[in-house]
Parts: C-alpha cells; structure tokens; sequence
C-alpha cells in the first residue's frame, strides 16, 4: 500500500481528466500521514480526500515536490 496524489482542474471546468499524479515514496510516509492526521496505511479512510491549501503547502515541503496550487488535489491509499 502507498500514498497516491493526484490533481485535477476544479469542479467548473469542461476537463475532467487527470492533470497531476504522484506516489508519494516510502521515506515520507509517516510525515504525510502526521499531516494528515491518520494513524496509518492500514488505518486511512477509503476513498481520495481533497487536500486544503495548507495540507499541500506543508506536503510539498515533506516530499521535496511543488504541489500545483491551481488544481484540486487529492490524496488516498492505493493497494
């Protein structure tokens, strides 16, 4: 199981497909999990979550990425 990003444009726009994708690696698991406040992989919610813009900001920090701001991003568990 992984942490997996992904970013699309906002609910109003005519495109729906994916814009953004990111597997969030190993060593920066447990930081992005604090973040978010889960416990665990195991113990995440289902689904995929939209980040707030501060949850981005300080995600980006963790894993030495630039999140795009101008998308709606998400991130959930993939097996």
């Amino acid at each position: 199981m992984h942490l997996w990003i992904s970013g699309f444009f906002d609910d109003d726009a005519k495109d729906d497909s994916l814009k953004y994708k990111l597997t969030v690696q190993p060593e920066h698991e447990a930081a992005v999990l604090r973040i978010l406040g889960w416990k665990s992989l195991e113990e995440s919610p289902g689904g995929e979550w939209l980040l707030t813009c501060e949850q981005v900001k300080a995600i980006s920090l963790v894993v030495n990425e630039r999140l795009p701001t101008n998308l709606d991003i998400f991130i959930g568990v993939r097996a």
